[in-house]
């Protein structure tokens, strides 16, 4: 017989005098804990467990898990890793190896507790009332902390040469002048808080266990020594009342860890260093070991919680986390078989039980066969003969036999003596046909006369009757009846399903119809049980029903709502109604009282999903409900009905970001509600549940009234109520818990007050009045010049027409000009770089130069006032001589200034020395300035100066010209001329756009009227600029993409230009385009013919096209090296061109470069994501162009000349130059390392794959490498062959046929000639390397 240790063991404690089960469970890393060494815990005033280990804090708060290892005190982290002690009050303390932290977690707000700026060390705190009280070994003085007023204050300074290391401080109840101090060593001292005088306790003695002391709720202290536990009576003079030792009591002689007191019981638990958990009791002076000392998790318990009311107790270990035990009359059971060979755990699930005469319960498992359990001895074995065997049903047969059904084998019958199967027995088979060989529906019933009822049988049910003959009963159903629904009654069994409730009567197996369901909405009844009253009780998912059998009344009894759905139902010998729910709840219903009570989790209802396939009564009382792991076990004779509803109180209330101070609540509910303002994004309320074990989840209702009428409700395990905007008005929040007697009344947990905005208000009210009545005035008055209006309106719009067409026109001119300025830009710049014409004004060509910059300037300036395209990260500061560089540049006005009779005078600030500027923007506002002031100025003088102040540079331009009449801000404005008429040439965008780039350096411009006559035009630049923090704050959309742009002053113009090549591998000097032909692509043939007459000496041929339709058929005819085209071009733009050319395998290797005046970051963007190589704006410099056509094409060149050095065999993705080419190199790199031992692979095969031509296939390996596909097909089986060698010790023989070899000869021929070695040279070589390595 196989046997395994109690299927339901009925854990009890000694302590308990009514028979009781002891629910254990587990919190472990598992669960989220921090640390399963779990050295303290303690409960706030809100009820929340905090639980402290050697790596931080966790704490629970109704079923809800929230590690705390680093705490945030003025931004920094603190560790709270090793806790030595945890008090908690209003706030909560924490000693931590190294500090003592005063922490509000509800504000999320800590402060380090400090004595003359130096942390605190304790190992432990004793919070008394609102004062805490810890002593610092270290320092040799016992604080006093004032939690309210959070003071620290010095109770006493101990002498240090008393080197006294204060494990624990007791506080004695009723006393607030005396502290207990313990140590070690020299044991328990008296400390007078008043005067600070201190003593030792000497009838105590030394060499205790400090850290184990406990004082009772007698005012007796508990003190472990080296002879025992002793027990000494404080109030009369520490009188030694008892000491236990292992001699005379079953105490081990172990250390104590802690000890806590069940004061109902006036017994003290005592937990034990290695030997469990052991119970005193004081009246008999006696110690007793509980059931849990045997199980190793409870072997070394460090600290534990106790609650009196229920026999509840919380426990934290060393090794094993958290355990708590729960005594109640209500026991889950989870059983498991254990597989010795895999290690894996299987749940023993009991699906049919039955109860002998001599109070023998059978159960029937699925899959371990049959279990008895005698319930007085709580045994429990398995029967060996019906092992692996799911016993479906279970019944008696005779008084020594019981009849039972296996799933899959029938029918069978059991020895109860011998415990083994009895052979011979037969049945009658042919009732079983319709089943086959599944039983697994089939259910059997004894009837009181000894017949045996057999169900569900194909439909059928029929009666067996005791000399084996088999009676069909006329049931007029055929539906699955279930072994829930079969009720005993003397002389008939009632059984019950969806069409109605039948009897079936013993002696003549006649059936009659009870109550029919076919007129009403019954339907999917699941379970049934009758009360010794005469009433059938029936479930459904949703309700309890009665079926009063006397009266033939069916009634409604008690809906299911939120307990959750109904499952199975049983009736104890009290006429109580027991039901199951798919939520994991029991709910007690008692019909004289008409109240139920709910049973959960914290009554140990801690199972799996329920089953349908039996619920069973034992005569003894317990009612037993099977689940997906094992059983729940209901002591019947011993319920608890009491209330368990706790309090909940609100916590914190979080305003956006801000913390809002919580009211305290009265009993009255006459709370001053909380103000809050309208205008917040997010509300959160927390709450918390002040139960003895909030690891344990209660459902919480928030219902939230607005002018009682609900606004919100909502049933969660959840803490905090997260709500958005609401409407102003008065709120109450009310919460309620789901306890046993259902919902809790609702309690007032929050009032508060939506601030009504102002705009609702009655100030609001009258201002929007008056402004009713000036709004209806100034209708009236407009209703009078409604013509005016009208034509006024006309004119506007025709002038902000007037204003589109002139921004389009100027825009369009900027764009043409850029082509005129690089034609005259090339040629002037290479005269003042050769300089070979002899007797030339070169100062004069020199003007003439800057004078084209500073044209490109204004066609900038234009463009990017149009597209208000400027961003701070165009700023570029570097270190000026401002004095100087003003100099020089006012020396180009001086011939302006003289023409017209005009003295330019520069009048510097000595004092300024180098300060940090952009040039270009800063040259763009003072060549504005001063030539405004040349523009409208007739005679006099034109004076510039510059002037230093602590935190700004000023330099002004004054001149004596007519001046200005109108407002001076109007002067920036955008197109804004003060007098259209006159003769001054100008377009009004001068000074808006100066000032637009002086504002980007964190400037200004400022005009003012001069005195006498002229104006005064000033910028203003700081000195200490914060330009670079703001480019730093604004990301650039582009941020990945290289851009090409160019300077617009001076000789610094292509020098910037970003290309996308990497490092070159051969200086560009030696590379040569003669051979190599150029296509390039504009619609103004004065730069087709500039760039090919400046370029024909430098290729064999030079193409050129007016538009991108016209290139792309030269390019398919000619098939060019290198593109440079323009974007801006009728019929087909650049863009689209390059994309073209990019995603056609044929030409993608073709290189291009777009050459345009649309130089924003958005063209430059949309060009490389076309596939462009690389960008260069106009006016552009043709040398500078030159260098990156030939390194484009050198690019390309290099990756030619290492293949044909044998630098690589294989092209990588890397080595391409678009993504059509990528795609191609890495779809034939694949085909032909897949196909490399295939010999017949030939080029027919390659195209037919890639589904391109000979010819196509030829350009393009011929492009990118220089080698035909034969030979890069060779090289690459070389390749394949060398990895062998090296690595393999195959023959080179099948080296060869691997590599596409038929012979081996020819093989060696082909490496040698791509090596210069043989096979075998090379594999010898390879072994010498690797020796040396």
């Amino acid at each position: 017989m196989k046997k395994y240790i109690l299927l339901f063991s009925l854990l009890a404690f000694s302590i308990l005098s009514k028979a009781n089960f002891a629910q254990i469970s587990q919190i472990t890393t598992t669960e989220g804990l921090s640390s399963q060494n779990v050295s303290i815990m303690e409960k706030d005033k809100y009820g929340r467990l905090w639980v402290g280990s050697s790596i931080g804090l966790d704490i629970f708060n109704n079923g809800s898990l929230t590690n705390l290892h680093t705490i945030e005190v003025e931004g920094t982290s603190i560790l709270t890793g090793q806790i030595k002690s945890i008090a908690c009050g209003d706030r909560t303390l924490i000693a931590s190896k190294s500090t003592v932290i005063d922490y509000d977690y509800d504000k999320k707000e800590a402060e380090i507790i400090k004595y003359q700026g130096a942390d605190i060390t304790t190992e432990h705190i004793l919070m008394n009332d609102s004062c805490a009280y810890f002593y610092d070994n270290t320092k040799n003085i016992l604080f006093k902390y004032m939690m309210k007023e959070k003071e620290l204050k010095v109770v006493c300074e101990l002498p240090e040469e008393k080197d006294f290391r204060f494990l624990k401080l007791l506080a004695i109840d009723g006393s607030e002048k005396i502290l207990l101090l313990a140590e070690n060593e020299r044991g328990i001292f008296r400390l007078h808080l008043e005067n600070g005088a201190i003593f030792n306790i000497n009838a105590i003695g030394r060499n205790i266990n400090a850290k184990s002391t406990f004082i009772d709720s007698d005012f007796n202290l508990w003190v472990q020594s080296e002879e025992g536990l002793n027990v000494y009576e404080i109030h009369s003079g520490y009188n030694k009342t008892h000491l236990f030792t292992s001699d005379n009591s079953l105490l081990p002689d172990l250390p104590i860890n802690c000890m806590e007191e069940i004061t109902n019981n006036k017994e003290v638990m005592i937990c034990t260093k290695g030997g469990g958990v052991f119970i005193a009791n004081k009246q008999e002076n006696r110690i007793r070991n509980t059931n849990i000392t045997k199980d190793d998790c409870f072997n070394n318990v460090q600290c534990m919680l106790v609650n009196d009311k229920r026999l509840e107790m919380i426990y934290g270990t060393a090794s094993n986390g958290i355990l708590q035990t729960l005594y109640s009359f209500i026991y889950t059971k989870n059983e498991t078989i254990v597989d010795t060979q895999t290690n894996t755990r299987t749940a023993i699930v009991t699906i049919s039980a039955f109860q002998d005469k001599e109070d023998m319960v059978w159960f029937g498992t699925a899959g371990y066969g049959i279990a008895k359990y005698m319930e007085k001895t709580n045994s429990v074995e398995y029967l060996e003969s019906t092992s692996r065997m799911r016993v479906v049903s279970i019944c008696e047969y005779d008084k020594d036999h019981l009849i039972f059904v296996d799933d899959s084998k029938g029918l069978m019958i059991l020895n109860k003596n011998t415990e083994k199967i009895v052979s011979g027995n037969t049945f009658d088979k042919s009732i079983f046909n319709a089943i086959g060989n599944n039983y697994s529906d089939v259910r059997l019933h004894n009837a009181d006369n000894g017949d045996i009822l057999l169900f569900n049988i194909g439909g059928k049910h029929y009666m067996l009757r005791k000399d084996g003959s088999y009676v069909q009963l006329r049931l007029e159903m055929a539906d699955y009846i279930f072994e829930t629904n079969i009720i005993k009654f003397p002389n008939r069994t009632i059984v019950v399903n969806d069409n109605g409730i039948y009897a079936i009567y013993h002696d003549d197996a006649s059936v009659e119809t009870l109550y029919s369901f076919s007129t009403s909405t019954i339907h999917n009844i699941t379970s049934s049980a009758a009360d010794s009253l005469g009433n059938i009780w029936l479930v459904k998912p949703d309700m309890l029903l009665k079926y009063n059998i006397k009266e033939n009344t069916l009634t409604e009894v008690l809906p299911a709502n939120r307990m959750g759905y109904y499952n199975s139902i049983q009736v104890d010998q009290y006429n109580r109604i027991w039901l199951s729910s798919r939520q994991n709840r029991i709910i007690c219903f008692e019909p004289d009282l008409q109240k139920h009570h709910i049973y959960s989790k914290n009554d140990g209802v801690n199972t799996g999903e329920f089953q349908y396939y039996y619920t069973y009564k034992s005569k003894s009382g317990y009612i037993y409900f099977p689940h997906a792991f094992g059983l729940l076990i209901i002591d019947t004779e011993d319920i608890e009905n009491n209330h368990n509803h706790y309090d909940i109180k609100c916590t914190s209330i979080l305003l956006d970001d801000e913390y809002i101070n919580v009211p305290e609540m009265s009993d009255s509910n006459t709370v001053t509600p909380i103000s809050l303002t309208h205008k917040f994004n997010s509300l959160s309320i927390s709450v918390s549940i002040n139960s003895f074990n909030p690891t344990n989840p209660i459902p919480i209702r928030y219902t939230i009234k607005k002018d009682n009428k609900t606004v919100y409700n909502d049933v969660t395990y959840k803490n905090t109520l997260n709500l958005s905007r609401l409407s102003y008005g008065k709120y109450s929040l009310y919460t309620q818990q789901l306890c046993r007697e259902g919902w809790t009344e609702p309690k007032l947990t929050l009032p508060f007050v939506i601030n009504r905005p102002f705009i609702n208000s009655v100030p609001a009210f009258i201002l929007l009045f008056l402004l009713f009545i000036a709004f209806g005035i100034a209708i009236a008055k407009i209703s009078l010049s409604i013509k005016q209006i009208s034509t006024d309106r006309i004119l506007k719009m025709q002038e902000n027409i007037h204003k589109d067409e002139k921004i389009n026109l100027m825009t369009n001119i900027a764009h043409e000009l850029r082509t005129p300025l690089s034609l005259m830009y090339n040629p002037v710049k290479d005269l003042l770089e050769e300089r070979a014409v002899k007797n030339l004004d070169y100062e004069r060509i020199e003007r003439i130069y800057n004078q084209i910059n500073k044209m490109n300037t204004l066609v900038d300036s234009i463009l990017n006032t149009s597209r208000n395209e400027l961003n701070v990260t165009d700023i570029e500061l570097e270190s000026t001589d401002i004095n100087n560089w003003l100099g020089m540049l006012l020396e180009d006005f001086k011939i302006d200034c003289t023409g017209k009779g005009l003295h330019l005078i520069f009048n510097p600030d000595k004092s300024i020395e180098s300060v940090n500027i952009d040039k270009k923007f800063v040259e763009i506002g003072i060549n504005n300035l001063v030539t405004n002031a040349i523009k409208y100025s007739e005679s006099g003088n034109i004076t510039v100066s510059t002037l230093k102040t602590d935190t700004s540079l000023i330099i002004s331009v004054k001149d004596e010209g007519r001046g200005f009449m109108c407002n001076p801000e109007d002067l920036f404005k955008r197109y804004y001329r003060e007098q259209e008429n006159d003769n001054i040439t100008g377009y009004g965008l001068g000074l808006s756009y100066a000032r637009l780039l002086i504002r980007m350096l964190n400037g200004d411009i400022k005009a003012s009227k001069n005195s006498d006559k002229g104006s005064t035009f000033t910028i203003i630049l700081p000195l200490v600029s914060t330009i670079e923090q703001n480019k730093e704050s604004v990301v650039k959309q582009n941020s990945t993409i290289e851009q090409a742009h160019t300077e617009i002053n001076g000789e610094e113009s292509n020098k910037n230009i970003i290309h996308k090549q990497n490092q070159q591998f051969m200086d560009e000097t030696d590379f040569d385009t003669k051979n190599m032909s150029l296509l390039i692509v504009d619609d103004q043939q004065d730069i087709l013919d500039f760039i090919s007459k400046e370029y024909s000496l430098l290729f064999s041929a030079i193409y050129t096209a007016h538009d991108g339709k016209e290139a792309l058929e030269v390019i398919k005819k000619k098939m060019p090296n290198i593109v440079v085209s323009d974007i801006m071009m009728p019929k087909m733009t650049g863009f689209e061109l390059c994309k073209k050319i990019k995603t056609d395998v044929e030409l993608s290797h073709i290189p291009v470069i777009l050459l345009t005046s649309r130089t924003d970051p958005k063209n430059q963007d949309m060009g490389y994501k076309m596939g462009a190589d690389s960008f260069i704006p106009k006016p552009f410099d043709s040398k500078a162009l030159y260098k990156i056509i030939r390194s484009q094409l050198r690019n390309r060149y290099e990756i030619r000349r290492q293949y044909a050095s044998s630098f690589f065999s294989v092209i990588s993705e890397d080595q391409t130059f678009s993504a059509a080419d990528e795609e191609f190199v890495q779809r034939l790199n694949k085909y032909i390392k897949d196909n490399i031992a295939d010999q017949t692979l030939s080029i027919d095969k390659i195209t037919e794959f890639m589904g391109v031509s000979r010819t196509t296939l030829f350009n393009k390996m011929s492009n990118l490498i220089g080698s035909s596909a034969n030979k890069y097909i060779r090289r690459i089986r070389m390749d394949v062959a060398k990895d062998l060698l090296r690595k393999t010790d195959l023959p080179i023989g099948e080296i060869a046929l691997k590599t596409g070899f038929s012979e081996s000869q020819y093989f060696s021929t082909v490496f040698k000639q791509e090596t210069g070695l043989t096979p075998s040279q090379f594999k010898d070589q390879y072994y010498e390397r690797k020796a040396l390595i």
